[in-house]
């Protein structure tokens, strides 16, 4: 008995986070409508430019979902992207309708890192 009050005691302070998270999307891009974000959901768009993340409608989001510099992500309608997932953009990403990304999938389209040997040395001596 105890296990069904702890769950109906956390649903509406889900429901509530999860309206939060919808406002906070809504206010970094442009949302497409009945889309769904999860607790576990959250954005940073640091791009000043709303149109650089775009999710079209009825999409179900429970990922860290990342735009910076010039970049754009955009994801069609229908999408479903899982929790403790990542989408970080400073170029380009784009992810089509109906498509179905698992949880704890990462998602780049940068290297964020130097190629050669020497420089990635030079970084991990100096702490990143």
């Amino acid at each position: 008995m105890l296990g069904k009050l702890a769950k109906i005691s956390k649903s509406p302070f889900r429901l509530i986070k999860s309206q939060y998270k919808k406002l906070k999307f809504n206010k970094s891009g442009n949302i497409g409508e009945n889309c769904f974000f999860s607790c576990e959901s959250n954005v940073l768009n640091t791009t000043g430019n709303k149109d650089s993340l775009q999710i079209g409608k009825k999409s179900n989001i429970s990922a860290r979902i990342h735009v910076h510099g010039n970049g754009m992500i955009t994801i069609g309608e229908f999408a479903f992207i899982g929790g403790n997932s990542l989408i970080m953009g400073i170029d380009s990403i784009t992810i089509g309708s109906h498509v179905i990304i698992s949880n704890n999938v990462h998602i780049y389209d940068n290297n964020s890192h130097p190629i050669s040997p020497s420089y990635r040395m030079a970084m991990s001596e100096r702490g990143g």
